[in-house]
């Protein structure tokens, strides 16, 4: 269902970990500092990392854990930089 959307690159499940990371252009229009507070509302277990142009947000592989990156990347509108 993620990969549906479009600004998902890609999403991998690891032993003890899920990863979820966004397309370049999405990571773009992302605002660094809204995504942090985001985050940090949301869950303290989620990581964010930024390498080769692109955000990945890591959790644990938890049901619970995966919902929440699942709704932060439904608000991702919500994050992104202001035109002004």
């Amino acid at each position: 269902l993620l990969m549906k959307n479009h600004e998902i690159e890609s999403t991998k499940v690891y032993q003890k970990s899920f990863v979820l990371t966004l397309s370049k252009e999405a990571s773009d229009r992302i605002d660094g500092y809204k995504l942090f507070e985001y985050c940090n509302r949301l869950s303290k277990d989620i990581k964010i990392s930024y390498t080769q142009d692109r955000l990945s947000l890591m959790t644990t592989n938890r049901k619970e854990d995966v919902y929440k990156l699942i709704r932060l990347s439904e608000d991702l509108k919500e994050l992104e930089k202001d035109a002004n």
